[in-house]
């Protein structure tokens, strides 16, 4: 940690910039950057005084909005998404197929012919590839039922698999939501990283940004976002369905009467607490 302050001060010191004019460090939350005995942080503090050290506030929204993943649906979604993009993407032969079916289509608007990779490191920016995966899902399916065909073993398997994960209510389901709650949240990030921007507009900017998602936590808002999921449904033949409701479920929410609609179950079990837990942690880091 000391060795990267004393980087960090030898390039400022190389770019004749005044130290005592310095106001402000932002980092990650690593112990190498932010430990106060010998983080990176304390050692340029020691040369610039009023160059205080604070979380940054990109990688804070970040962090939070990982927290919709605690919800076991979406972090499937995600695993399925990704699984799926990474076995067409690992391939020639596949992404070819791929490329074909779309090119093959009565759909012209479609822009994109191979998927979108899932971002390792930003959380956020994975509503890129959510979004290229909606948009090509049919595609997918297509290309998935092809393989199914294959002489290869490994391949039949893999899309078999691939093709029954998608096809579950619980996956379309995620999948929208996922794709709404990191579209809410994109915009604010673009902001907060701009050159222009201080540290009062960002605040202001995550603030508007809890307030949007706080007014997401409806039946109204809810509503809509099902609307689509039904629209995507119906487009690729999927009956929504609820998962079987038990008695007592340690590894799957099951809130709510075993009565209630399928609406009402993913707005309890899915939709609520991916945004109480993004909204939780918000409040807590900002």
């Amino acid at each position: 940690g000391k060795r990267l302050g004393e980087t960090l001060l030898r390039f400022v010191k190389e770019l004749g910039l005044d130290l005592s004019a310095c106001v402000g460090q932002a980092y990650d939350g690593a112990s190498v950057l932010s430990s106060e005995r010998s983080g990176a942080a304390s050692r340029f503090q020691e040369n610039a005084p009023h160059a205080f050290y604070q979380h940054c506030a990109m990688h804070c929204l970040n962090l939070s909005a990982t927290k919709s993943i605690d919800v076991p649906a979406i972090s499937h979604a995600q695993a399925v998404v990704n699984d799926t993009t990474s076995s067409f993407r690992q391939s020639a032969k596949r992404s070819e197929l791929l490329k074909t079916c779309i090119s093959s289509s009565e759909k012209k608007e479609v822009a994109k012919t191979k998927l979108t990779a899932l971002c390792h490191t930003r959380f956020i920016e994975r509503h890129t590839s959510v979004i290229c995966f909606r948009s090509l899902i049919e595609f997918i399916i297509e290309s998935l039922e092809i393989m199914m065909t294959w002489k290869s073993a490994d391949a039949r398997k893999t899309a078999l698999h691939l093709r029954n994960s998608i096809y579950q209510s619980d996956f379309i389901v995620a999948l929208l939501i996922l794709e709404k709650l990191s579209g809410l949240m994109l915009p604010a990030t673009r902001l907060i990283q701009s050159t222009e921007n201080d540290i009062v507009q960002a605040m202001d900017t995550v603030s508007t940004m809890i307030d949007a998602i706080r007014c997401l936590r409806c039946e109204d808002e809810f509503k809509k976002v099902f609307e689509e999921i039904e629209a995507t449904a119906s487009m690729l033949g999927i009956t929504l369905e609820k998962p079987r409701i038990p008695h007592r479920s340690v590894y799957r929410s099951n809130a709510g009467d075993p009565s209630m609609s399928v609406e009402d179950y993913y707005r309890i079990n899915v939709f609520y607490p991916a945004i109480d837990s993004i909204i939780k942690d918000l409040d807590r880091r900002f």
